[in-house]
């Protein structure tokens, strides 16, 4: 159809342009056609018009073919004949046009007539609007014919831009299927950015011993040496003396997550000395054992020591409790050999100060009072007695008074068997003896067990070797500095030597011993005061003689290093593991989100969970010790709803910097035997910031418990006060208004028409509310006793039945305990 098209139009474009360059008369302005004769007779010139009975369309399409026919048949005559056959050509036209217009009459139809076209003026046709032409003739045939399918139509589309602008389009059945709709753009999911973990990098030197290189790695000497047998060494090399090359330590360590490499200078350290052999030990000399007492609270710990050291500690401490750890020497009465007492608290309290003593110690004594049995902070000391891996000596306490009996004494031993405490009246190996702090009952033969225990583990050190140590207490004092009590546990320390213990160093200034006498020496088993710290030492850090400032200073900053370096590892798992609990609530936020737009209620699992208060508190102590101690002791106290929350801790008393931040905190200032100044109190009573001031731990701890507990959700329920039983139900006029009233019998009063009531049907509870009314023999009363009977209307509600249960109930707060 296309190629058809395009014939016709190029026949009738060169006929145009023909008949324009033969100045035909068709370009020339037209006259009016006169009106046709009826009677004419019709002239057919030849022409092929034979549109009698055919639709106007079709009339339409054959006369401009025919026009396009003739048209093309006058080009080709024009190059023939004159210019007469123009005019014979005219009148042939106008002859046509009064046939048709005969033709149309005979048909009855009435046409209408063709505007006629200036084409001496109009512009040349195009060969766009030749089409147009074409195209509307084509649809005005496919309009007029019934019963067309889309196959015998055109199809929806042209090549032609023109035709697709006026084109009629049949749409087939296919069409009308739904349109798809493109899905919508998937959601880009939150992605929660993790902090890539880094492997730490770890100096260390060419060479290495095992037990240096688990300092250095800060792992245990266990994990170590198992890492070492999962790698294929042989037992005899994974010996904590054993000494690996460079290539060696740093595959051990890679296999541990760690990277290592070798530096000089950045692996400088210093380490315990390697333990001698038999031979060698048995060489050296004997030293004091160094002795722990544990227990529970109140059993008689501080007691005992103070009949052994003959001192008045017991009377001058604030309720007869140790306040922080303290170590003295002193003599058996009987051997005259020397024995260093750990003095720790013996309750629950202490328990990393307890741990500590239990490393560092050769001998326990548990202390268990005759009367009172195994407690809690008894059973937490046989626990650290057996990690810890020393001798134990079971003391029984309170022999002299007269409720410790024999059979109490029996279920002491009973209930220490049950803990793996076998004592030797048991059948056991533990050694017992039965004390009295007071009367000092036993307390030789306690001091003979401690000595004997003491040669037959065979305790040896060298006073020559250098010093090891450990830190057991450090505060700041005035007019002094910073100070630490060192236990000596090899060599002999002297002033002016260089130690170092953790991250910090010192040149000994001075020595006191437990009498506070200035001292020059201190050999093994010798517990001291040292100043000269540059800093604070931390209480359980291992102090190790350095040869000159200069490595003392390089140990600590390359300790410093290491010590960072772990923490920013701990805290960037710290930190993706809260990055990832924000992602899965971030997740079921979402879930519940859609679960709301849909209509359907939250599923359990999504309900979200009540957010933990927490309490804050700012712990200042005398002593690194007892801070330690004292938070340790408190963190713990809470709940899921509420728990503690230290915010800093330190030695010495408050500052106005503490009380601004507990004011922006709303937290506590906890004070542990030590005073706040004046204007602390003053900034402190302004801002609102409460102060709290123990020297007693357990007051601490009763204090804070009873802090934390008043933060608890307040949880109400129903306080029943009174009862009546609905017997009847009637209706009387009140205000000119039915109401219905129940009649009820009161079974536990008195009932008050003020109390806020609940109506109990078959156990469950149908209303709550207000009584309207309360009557007795039509007289309003405000209350009724057990037994009476009254009328019973309650506010907006009568929906009483017979059998209900009407119960007066007030507001009655639940008190809660941790």
């Amino acid at each position: 159809m296309l190629s058809r098209s395009l014939w016709r139009v190029r026949g009738f474009h060169s006929s145009v342009q023909l008949s324009a360059k033969l100045g035909s008369s068709r370009f020339r302005k037209a006259e009016p056609a006169p009106a046709p004769a009826k009677e004419a007779p019709s002239v057919d010139h030849g022409s092929k018009n034979q549109t009698r009975n055919q639709p106007r369309g079709q009339n339409q399409g054959k006369n401009q073919g025919q026009g396009q026919n003739r048209g093309g048949q006058n080009g080709q005559n024009g190059q023939n004949r004159n210019n007469n056959n123009n005019n014979r050509n005219n009148q042939n036209r106008n002859n046509q046009n009064n046939q048709n217009g005969k033709n149309n009459n005979r048909n009855n139809r009435q046409m209408p007539q063709k505007p006629v076209i200036d084409l001496a003026k109009a512009e040349t046709p195009s060969l766009m609007n030749i089409m147009r032409q074409q195209e509307e003739a084509r649809e005005k045939k496919t309009f007029n014919t019934p019963n067309l399918t889309g196959a015998q139509t055109a199809g929806p589309f042209s090549n032609n831009k023109a035709e697709n602008k006026t084109k009629q389009v049949f749409l087939r059945h296919e069409d009308f299927k739904e349109p798809k709709v493109a899905p919508p753009p998937p959601v880009k999911e939150k992605k929660v950015k993790e902090i890539e973990i880094v492997r730490p990098q770890l100096a260390i030197p060419a060479f290495v011993s095992i037990s240096n290189l688990a300092t250095i790695l800060q792992v245990s000497l266990e994990t170590l040496s198992k890492t070492m047998v999962d790698l294929g060494f042989e037992e005899e090399t994974t010996d904590y003396n054993h000494i690996l090359d460079g290539e060696t330590a740093q595959l051990i360590a890679d296999d541990l997550g760690f990277d290592v490499y070798t530096n000089e200078t950045q692996g400088v350290d210093l380490f315990l000395a390697p333990k001698p052999t038999p031979e060698e030990k048995a060489q050296l000399p004997l030293r004091p054992p160094i002795v722990t007492i544990m227990g529970h609270v109140d059993h008689g710990k501080t007691t005992l020591l103070d009949y052994i050291r003959k001192s008045s500690v017991a009377e001058k401490e604030h309720g007869g409790i140790t306040q922080h750890i303290g170590a003295f020497s002193v003599k058996a009465p009987k051997s005259g050999k020397q024995i260093t007492f750990l003095d720790t608290p013996g309750h629950a309290a202490f328990l990393k100060m307890r741990e500590r003593g239990a490393t560092v110690t050769d001998i326990v004594i548990l202390v268990v009072a005759g009367d009172d049995s195994v407690m809690p902070q008894t059973k937490e000391a046989i626990k650290h007695v057996h990690a810890a891996g020393v001798e134990l000596v079971v003391a029984i306490n309170k022999c002299d008074k007269e409720s410790v009996t024999d059979e109490t004494i029996q279920k002491v031993y009973s209930d220490l068997g049950a803990h793996e405490v076998y004592v030797e009246e048991y059948g056991g190996d533990i050694a017992s003896v039965k004390v009295s702090g007071k009367s000092g009952l036993g307390v030789e033969t306690l001091e003979e067990t401690l000595v004997a225990i003491s040669e037959v583990l065979d305790l040896r050190s060298s006073p020559s070797a250098k010093v090891e140590g450990i830190v057991l207490e450090s505060q700041v004092k005035k007019g002094v500095g910073a100070t630490a009590t060192v236990l000596v546990h090899n060599g002999t320390l002297k002033p002016g030597q260089v130690i170092c213990a953790g991250t910090v160093f010192c040149k000994v200034k001075a020595m006191k011993d437990s009498a506070n006498k200035v001292i020059k020496e201190a050999g093994p088993g010798t517990p001291v005061e040292v100043t000269g710290w540059k800093e604070l030492p931390a209480s359980g850090d291992q102090v190790l003689q350095a040869e000159s400032e200069q490595q003392a200073k390089q140990v600590a900053e390359n300790r410093l290093k290491r010590a960072q370096l772990m923490q920013q590892m701990d805290d960037i798992k710290i930190i993706n593991e809260k990055r990832k609990q924000q992602k899965l609530e971030l997740e079921a936020e979402e879930k519940r989100m859609e679960r709301v737009k849909l209509g359907l209620p939250p599923l359990e699992e999504d309900e979200p969970e009540a957010k933990c208060q927490l309490a804050h508190f700012i712990v200042r102590g005398d002593v690194h010790g007892s801070v330690e101690a004292v938070s340790e002791s408190i963190a713990d106290i809470g709940n899921d709803e509420v728990r503690v929350n230290i915010l800093s801790r330190s030695v010495g008393p408050p500052t106005a910097n503490d009380v601004e931040i507990a004011k922006t905190a709303s937290a506590s200032l906890l004070l542990f035997n030590v005073k706040p100044s004046k204007d602390v109190v003053v900034k402190a009573r302004q801002a609102g910031v409460p102060i709290i001031e123990q020297t007693i731990i357990y007051r601490v701890i009763e204090h804070v418990t009873e802090h934390v507990t008043d933060m608890l959700p307040k949880i109400i329920r129903d306080k029943e006060i009174a009862s009546a039983q609905v017997k009847d139900i009637f209706e009387i006029s009140i205000n000119k208004k039915k109401v219905k009233i129940a009649g009820c019998r009161v079974t536990a009063g008195p009932l008050r028409r003020s109390h806020t009531v609940k109506v109990m049907r078959d156990g469950e509870e149908v209303f709550r509310g207000t009584v309207s009314s309360l009557k007795h023999n039509k007289d309003d009363v405000t209350e009724m006793a057990k037994g009476q009977e009254c009328g019973i209307a309650l506010e907006k509600w009568d929906e009483l039945e017979s059998g209900d249960i009407i119960i007066s109930v007030e507001d009655e707060e639940v008190p809660r305990y941790l």
